[in-house]
């Protein structure tokens, strides 16, 4: 009798059989059809081949004239991560970019959700939270990117921060870590200091500086004048932001 594959759902890089004769040997009842599987590294649904036999010699066919074989996946979930990391940003660049990679193709649709929580950094203020989700087609892999708005104040401040987070994975697994912190950092300068009081008055054997130390930004700030030696260790004085000196 003949053999040959007429159906299922397993594709050609799914394993090898070629169409043939298969003889039962003179008082044997059986046979055996060899099937050579292809072991991947590809997650990916279970999947099937139909075999059918056909033009029995010296024998009737019975009724079962097909058999179908199961493949089932042993393959471990990809994974999805963070990658390019560290995340930082100036603040007056708009937006940042975050980047989550999958480390290899699946048969299977994946995807992730993403979304952004506050740290030091506060939304709507220092920074715009963002949510949404990232997905990977059948046989897709690589990078996937989101971008998250940053808001570009004018007060001078520390760097701050806040989180990415990963979470909702389907057909993959999380490494790494499902969170990411993101930095945004200062690009405004300090508070000027404006001579607004008075002319400063020197003579030979002492000076006296009027002015006024203003902010712009609003942010509390501290200056220091030094005199005496060239390193101006030896005497300083400081003031504060709208306190005269």
């Amino acid at each position: 009798m003949q053999y040959s594959v007429v159906g299922g759902t397993a594709g050609a890089d799914d394993f090898s059989l070629t169409p043939g004769a298969l003889v039962i040997p003179r008082g044997s009842t059986s046979a055996t059809i060899d099937i050579t599987i292809t072991n991947d590294v590809i997650n990916e649904w279970d999947q099937t081949i139909v075999v059918a036999i056909t033009n029995a010699t010296g024998s009737l066919t019975g009724s079962y004239t097909q058999c179908t074989y199961a493949i089932t996946n042993d393959d471990p979930l990809p994974l999805v991560y963070f990658t390019n990391m560290p995340f930082s940003v100036i603040e007056d660049r708009t937006n940042i970019v975050i980047s989550v990679a999958l480390s290899q193709r699946s048969e299977k649709t994946v995807s992730v959700d993403f979304g952004t929580v506050e740290n030091t950094a506060t939304n709507l203020l220092d920074y715009t939270n963002a949510f949404g989700a990232l997905a990977w087609a059948p046989g897709d892999s690589g990078i996937r990117y989101f971008t998250n708005p940053v808001v570009n104040d004018v007060e001078q401040e520390i760097s701050e921060t806040f989180y990415a987070v990963l979470s909702n994975a389907v057909n993959c697994a999380i490494a790494g870590g499902a969170t990411a912190t993101v930095t945004i950092v200062d690009n405004d300068s300090g508070a000027p200091v404006a001579n607004n009081l008075a002319p400063t008055g020197v003579t030979s054997n002492s000076a006296t500086l009027n002015c006024m130390l203003s902010s712009t930004g609003g942010v509390l700030t501290e200056a220091w004048i030094y005199w005496g030696s060239e390193d101006g260790t030896n005497n300083k004085a400081s003031w504060w932001t709208n306190e005269p000196m």
